[in-house]
């Protein structure tokens, strides 16, 4: 019985793989900067942690993504003019 019970405890503490069904409430700050406000739940760990943290795109955290692949995306932001060919009107 009391395995059952913490099996069932375990699997409600599993994150969801679809955030936008997720209904659990994402609260405090977040789980590796601690600085900012957590907005997302990494879907391998389920940490609570906040965007400059998260990448969005995989659904993890950096904590769960390779340093390497964390190096290379960090800071990491395209000119988009040279990128589309385009220019800015303001």
């Amino acid at each position: 019985m009391e395995q059952d019970d913490a099996k069932r405890r375990a699997e409600d503490q599993k994150p969801s793989l679809d955030m936008r069904s997720n209904k659990k409430e994402i609260t405090g700050k977040c789980e590796i900067c601690y600085a900012n406000d957590a907005r997302f739940i990494c879907i391998k760990c389920g940490r609570k942690v906040c965007s400059s943290c998260y990448f969005n795109i995989i659904g993890l955290c950096q904590k769960c993504v390779s340093k390497d692949t964390v190096e290379r995306w960090k800071g990491r932001a395209p000119d988009w003019e040279k990128v589309l060919g385009i220019e800015w009107v303001d």
